[in-house]
């Protein structure tokens, strides 16, 4: 009689985990009703390059993605490359930051830091202020970029500290 009380505990037991399960699953749908759409882009698109290391939207809609191949602005149709032959210091960009008065900046590693100049100050070749150990950067190998409260860029560097 034991045995039998035993089994069919065991049965309704079963029988519960089955049926809540059902009820759980039933809700699945719902709960990742959203799908969603991914376009991949490659250097066959116009990418600088297919090792993308950091992304950044800036105020004006342009996508800037960080290379090894240099920096690439996209503009939602056409990609725009910039590398050490437009005033780049390196072509290896790990970092990008946009400050709050709308400047970007570029961490590059070898090539320290570049600012992309107003086109007002843009020369044919040269589209970019670069800072390294020449004038006085820690390191020319930068990984990431940050402002603080008071407006301050901080550049993370591979063994220089902080800039």
């Amino acid at each position: 009689m034991i045995k039998h009380h035993v089994h069919r505990m065991r049965y309704q037991h079963r029988l519960v985990v089955c049926l809540f399960s059902a009820v759980i699953l039933s809700f699945k749908p719902i709960a990742l009703a959203q799908t969603y759409q991914f376009r991949n882009y490659t250097t066959e698109d116009g990418l600088a390059q297919s090792q993308v290391l950091d992304i950044l939207q800036d105020r004006n809609g342009y996508l800037w993605l960080a290379t090894y191949g240099g920096v690439s602005k996209y503009d939602g149709r056409t990609f725009i490359n910039y590398t050490i032959n437009d005033g780049l210091g390196s072509n290896q960009v790990r970092a990008i930051h946009e400050d709050r008065n709308g400047v970007l900046w570029f961490g590059t590693y070898g090539g320290g830091i570049a600012r992309l100049l107003p086109d007002s100050l843009q020369q044919e070749g040269k589209k970019f202020q670069v800072y390294n150990k020449d004038n006085g950067l820690s390191n020319n190998y930068i990984f990431d970029i940050t402002e603080d409260q008071q407006g301050n860029i901080w550049f993370a560097t591979n063994g220089g500290g902080a800039a």
